[in-house]
């Protein structure tokens, strides 16, 4: 993993010199002769290059981080709590809805062969294609802010849950089901 990592970070760095090397070129306007080490120099600390080299992106990312107060929108902590936020009220919200259309699907032969098939199918359309659509929708009718990131969070993962609850529910052997018999087990148990 180590060395793999590494190749790619050494790959970076020879693209970063192979891409920036003709601007910077440019920039220099005299006819001097560039060498090696020259080129390498100023590629991996052009101001606005083509590709950043690894340690530019790294510097970076280390300002956005530090160099605001963590309440304030042009910090990246703050933008990851916000996505976070999106992102676990989706999943709570996709699980709820899984349990409860597996529990529906498990104990109703109807429902089963009525929403199963539109669940599967559900998923064959891009998360890509949906996404304008639920942010338009919901922004219409006044929902904006976590809402609409919620919603597509709870789109990705109701699938999931609903699909492995079936299946998990479904998937008791008939000496278990006896023994709850046994004991005097409801249905729903």
């Amino acid at each position: 993993m180590a060395v793999v990592l590494a190749l790619i970070v050494l790959a970076w760095y020879a693209l970063a010199v192979a891409l920036n090397a003709q601007g910077a070129i440019e920039r220099d306007l005299s006819d001097v002769q560039w060498d090696w080490q020259q080129l390498v120099a100023t590629t991996w600390s052009m101001e606005r290059p083509v590709l950043p080299a690894p340690h530019q992106v790294a510097l970076d990312l280390w300002g956005s981080i530090t160099g605001w107060p963590l309440g304030s929108p042009r910090n990246l902590l703050f933008h990851m709590a916000v996505t976070a936020e999106s992102t676990l009220v989706g999943f709570v919200m996709g699980t709820a809805l899984g349990l409860l259309l597996s529990i529906a699907i498990v104990h109703s032969r109807t429902l089963d062969r009525a929403l199963l098939p539109w669940i599967v199918a559900s998923q064959s359309v891009p998360v890509l294609a949906i996404a304008p659509i639920v942010l338009v929708i919901l922004g219409s009718i006044g929902l904006t802010g976590v809402a609409p990131k919620a919603v597509i969070a709870m789109y990705l993962s109701f699938f999931p849950v609903t699909v492995a609850m079936v299946q998990g529910l479904r998937s008791p052997q008939v000496i278990e089901t006896e023994m709850l018999h046994t004991y005097a087990a409801t249905p729903w148990q």
